[in-house]
């Protein structure tokens, strides 16, 4: 989600060469974060998302579906995602001591 969303606000994200939607394999072979992440988690993830409207299906072809976030995705990312990461950022600044 969060590189959906940056994808959006900046409509490039800084080191990536994704332009417009996203596929799960880029997610996963381009996303540093994302790297660890086994293809088919980031495929189900990202089905989840579009079953509650967070993303949308953009494109289907025979090498992958592309996806987009979504306003109500967006909304949602902005709302209640960076206030459940906001818990966890003093333990990033202290390097966990």
């Amino acid at each position: 989600m969060e590189h959906l969303a940056k994808h959006r606000e900046n409509n490039a994200v800084k080191d990536e060469e994704c332009k417009g939607p996203c596929t799960p394999y880029h997610l996963s072979t381009k996303i540093y974060d994302l790297k660890a992440q086994r293809l088919e988690r980031i495929q189900m993830i990202l089905e989840l998302l579009r079953r509650n409207s967070l993303v949308s299906t953009e494109l289907e072809v025979s090498h992958g579906t592309y996806y987009a976030i979504t306003e109500a995705g967006y909304a949602w990312y902005r709302e209640r995602a960076i206030q459940f990461m906001a818990v966890f950022m003093p333990l990033f600044s202290t390097g966990f001591r």
